[in-house]
Parts: C-alpha cells; sequence; structure tokens
C-alpha cells in the first residue's frame, strides 16, 4: 500500500518464506496448510499473523488468520492432534518490543467461527541455554543468500563455548549474553589448520569473520538467527537445528 501521510514505507504483508505445517485441523479427513504473515503498517514493528488455508470447492481458500503479536518470535511449530502449537519468544512484562524475553508455548484449535487460543503457558526466559542440546546447520549467510550445497558449517553450543565445523576445519569460540535478552558476543574463534580445496576454505573464512561480528541472537520461523555486523554492514545468518552427532 502506499505510505501513510507523513510516513516512508507502506503497509505490506507477506508471507513468512520456508514455513508451512500440514494436518488435519477440523477433522474432515483432509490436511489443511498453516502458514506465517508478517504485516507492517510501514514503521518499524511487524504483526506476525498465524493463517489456515485449506481446500473448499476445489481450490484453496484462507479459512482463518489470527494475530500472534508484534516481533513474536517462533523458535519451533508444530500440528499435535488438531491443534497448531508453535514455541515463541515474546514480550514479557517488563521486556521493550524489540528485545522480547518470555518463552512461551501458544496452542489454537480451528473451530467454525476461526482460530481460537488456549492459555498460553510460560516457560521460563530466554538465554543461551536454549540453544543447547542442538547442532545448528548453517543455511543461509544472509536473508537471501542461501548458502551453497556441497561444504557444510555447523555449530553447537557447550556451556559458554561455540564449537563446530566451519567448512574445512574445527572451530571453538566463547560466547557471552549480554544484559538485555538476545544480546550475544562471540570470540574470538580458534580452530585446526587444515587446509582444504576451495571453496571450503572460503566458506570457513567468511563464516568465522561473520561469527566474530554477531550481535544478537533470535528465531525467525524455526530457524537460529544470528545478527551480525561486518565493515558497518548489519546481516542475519540463519540455522537448522538437528539431533547432535555423537562423536
Amino acid at each position: 500500500g502506499e505510505p501513510f501521510a507523513g510516513g516512508a514505507a507502506g503497509p505490506r504483508v507477506q508471507f513468512v518464506r520456508d514455513f508451512h505445517l500440514d494436518g488435519d485441523l477440523d477433522g474432515d479427513g483432509c490436511d489443511e496448510v498453516v502458514v506465517l504473515l508478517g504485516a507492517t503498517g510501514g514503521g518499524s514493528g511487524e504483526i506476525l499473523h498465524l493463517a489456515v488455508v485449506a481446500r473448499r470447492e476445489s481450490r484453496w481458500q484462507n479459512v482463518a488468520t489470527k494475530p500472534i503479536g508484534d516481533r513474536v518470535q517462533v523458535r519451533a511449530a508444530r500440528i499435535a492432534g488438531a491443534n497448531i502449537v508453535l514455541d515463541v519468544v515474546q514480550a514479557g512484562t517488563n521486556d521493550a518490543l524489540c528485545c522480547p524475553g518470555d518463552l512461551v508455548k501458544r496452542t489454537w484449535m480451528l473451530r467454525p467461527a476461526g482460530l481460537e487460543e488456549a492459555s498460553a503457558v510460560i516457560g521460563g526466559r530466554l538465554g543461551l541455554e536454549v540453544l543447547m542440546g542442538v547442532e545448528w546447520v548453517l543455511d543461509s549467510w544472509a536473508w537471501d543468500e542461501p548458502v551453497t550445497p556441497g561444504t557444510e558449517v555447523t555449530l553447537v553450543l557447550q556451556g559458554s563455548r561455540i564449537t563446530g565445523t566451519s567448512g574445512c576445519n574445527r572451530y571453538t569460540a566463547t560466547a557471552n549474553a549480554g544484559t538485555v535478552r538476545g544480546d550475544l558476543r562471540v570470540g574470538p574463534v580458534a580452530g585446526t589448520r587444515r587446509a582444504c580445496a576451495e571453496p571450503a576454505m572460503a566458506v570457513e573464512s567468511r563464516f568465522q569473520s561473520q561469527l566474530e561480528g554477531v550481535t544478537k541472537f533470535g528465531f525467525i520461523a524455526g530457524q537460529l538467527a544470528f545478527t551480525f555486523q561486518k565493515d558497518g554492514v548489519l546481516g542475519t545468518m540463519l540455522f537448522t537445528g538437528r539431533a547432535p552427532r555423537q562423536e
């Protein structure tokens, strides 16, 4: 849409990419599809919405949409029975919207009148410990730059240290949370010194450089997001979680 009076950016709604859930939410024997929508009025906020799409009369239709909240982060999502369950990070009582800190499980049911939310369950506060017990695999260098297949980069948090593979060698670095929820400082990075053929060495050099510039962590549609600053430019690396491999 056109910008509001005095505004520089217009309102818009977009799909949160690479996210959808499939399941039978109304018991009719056919799966519905659950997606996320991000809506902004042109300011700094983004209202996340949950939307359900169903096959009706031989075409797909939006049958229910419900706002989740401003700058809510989705850590994980699933359909359990006929319920939509999201594990989210959202602003607590004393949190600024920019820096949400409550870990909350939220559940919705599809009713004839639309989506109905059950009571939310607060499960603690955001901290580095939520990253533990998972091996995170780099998917994207930045929001619009996926990693080229063939060279894997991983990240595991153990206490106050990050370890993993950076394309060629194994690496380790310190990880320290700041006073604001989601703040993170990483580095310096150290590792083994085995030489590898390109493009593995270029991948390793870039990853270690961006990792040392990390300033914040959070979640976007189930992926871990590391925000970094390099050469005065902000970027975000995205990781997908998997069960840790046994050494």
